[in-house]
């Protein structure tokens, strides 16, 4: 049996238990303090939401080098380390 998820349907599963964290996280915070501002646990702060978002943003790499906008190896390291400088 294959178990392997397609990326983008393991992008929409990190997301869903993403949610599911985040909304177990919430659990019996009073309504009032979340309309105050006081921290809740946001999905996209999970280590499944932020896997999620990397994965979309290598998706996107992937794309943008397949068809051909930019220098291959610029689009790699915007998401290998977004904070290296291109050397001249």
């Amino acid at each position: 049996m294959d178990l392997r998820f397609r990326p983008r349907d393991l992008v929409a599963e990190l997301r869903e238990k993403a949610r599911e964290i985040a909304d177990d996280m919430n659990e019996g915070m009073p309504a009032a303090a979340l309309k105050i501002g006081i921290p809740v646990a946001l999905p996209e702060h999970t280590i499944e939401g932020e896997a999620a978002d990397t994965i979309d943003e290598m998706l996107d790499a992937f794309g943008r080098i397949y068809r051909g906008e930019g220098d291959p190896e610029e689009i790699a390291w915007t998401i290998i380390d977004p904070n290296r400088t291109m050397e001249a």
